[in-house]
């Protein structure tokens, strides 16, 4: 190592001395006294690299210009450890009903702008899904979230997760009580009795009109019904009561029995018409697709059903295969048909003339 190096490494030193260190705290104190900079303090391996002499470059250690206590790791540490059993001793217990975070309000200091509200608590939660339970057609996740003040979207999660809990209940699967409570306490959740919660009850997917300004009195009156006729629209209370009229919620999820998760019987009725008219719609076309046959059969008399199977039909296709050979000439060519209800024929003038020109577009078949 040459002397302008072991200079530069010495001049990069901190500028600090250390007086002393508390072992029961852990606190190192700095004195704020002007130091004689490291490489001014020649030390005698110094004065021998200023004379010329060889040395070993390892000789001048850390340890030895400046002790083992500077080290940055170990001073982090002793840090810490201060800081820990002094200013932060009061955040190492929870405090009961309350959050016990480092920043306030803030869980996290680095990030000021996350401020979370306080989930609801387990008996509201209960509350909301023993109402809809009661009347799933009135209690609707638009009505519940108006009575408690909460969105459509976090009532319509409660309604699902409480549905899940119940069932697995029932189901003799443990559920961890004990653990939401500890949790319902570290987090601050809000006391059912004295419960003040308030967010938008569903956020617009809508673009919005420009806001319109409009002069009111001190001692004018503006209500709802005011501002909706300001603005073209029928007031929010007639559209309230045209959404909630009549509108049976069911809570999506695979596997919910009916017990936890009612199903609204209105619409299993409708849905056994629903398919009872498509079946009467099918059988229709089939008869028709039949009736098709029939009457081609009456045309050209050498026409025949060769094959019926309605395992083979399709409901929404009837399916024309073309014999492709190449030595076949047009007129021999066997063009067949599938119809929906399973019946296979032999093509007629019409639907060989169309197969074929599909096939070959540039021969301009006649049949």
């Amino acid at each position: 190592m040459s002397v302008r190096q072991l200079f530069s490494r010495l001049s990069i030193r901190p500028q600090f001395s250390l007086v002393a260190h508390n072992f029961k705290t852990g606190y190192l104190k700095y004195s704020t006294e002007k130091v004689v900079d490291a490489k001014d303090q020649a030390t005698e391996n110094v004065a021998n690299i200023s004379e010329g002499k060889a040395m070993d470059s390892e000789v001048i250690t850390d340890e030895e210009l400046f002790g083992e206590e500077l080290d940055p790791q170990k001073i982090a540490l002793k840090q810490a450890l201060f800081w820990l059993d002094g200013e932060g001793a009061k955040y190492k217990n929870i405090v009961e009903g309350s959050t016990n975070y480092v920043g306030g309000k803030i869980p996290f200091p680095m990030n000021p702008y996350f401020r979370p509200k306080p989930p609801l608590a387990d008996k509201i939660k209960s509350e909301i899904y023993a109402l809809y339970l009661k009347d799933p057609r009135k209690n609707t996740p638009r009505f519940l979230g108006r009575m408690f003040k909460i969105s459509i979207k976090r009532v319509e999660a409660i309604l699902k997760l409480k549905a899940i809990e119940a069932q697995n209940e029932s189901e003799g699967i443990t559920l961890q009580t004990k653990f939401q409570a500890g949790m319902e306490s570290i987090l601050g959740v809000n006391n059912p009795t004295t419960f003040k919660f308030s967010e938008p009850i569903s956020i617009p997917a809508i673009e919005l009109d420009a806001p319109r300004f409009k002069v009111v009195g001190e001692t004018e009156s503006f209500t709802a019904e005011d501002a909706a006729k300001e603005l073209n629209r029928e007031p929010f209370s007639a559209i309230y009561d045209q959404v909630n009229k009549d509108k049976f919620y069911e809570i999506s999820y695979p596997g919910l029995k009916a017990k936890f998760a009612p199903r609204d019987p209105r619409k299993s009725l409708s849905s056994k018409v629903a398919s009872a008219k498509k079946a009467d719609v099918l059988e229709k076309k089939g008869n028709s697709a039949s009736d098709k046959v029939e009457q081609s059969d009456k045309q050209a008399p050498g026409r025949k059903v060769l094959d019926k199977n309605p395992k083979l039909g399709n409901k929404r296709f009837n399916f024309v295969f073309t014999d492709t050979s190449k030595k076949t000439s047009s007129r021999d060519r066997l063009v067949l048909v599938r119809y929906r209800n399973g019946t296979l024929v032999n093509a007629g003038r019409a639907e060989r003339q169309k197969r074929i020109n599909q096939v070959w577009s540039n021969m301009n078949y006649v049949a």
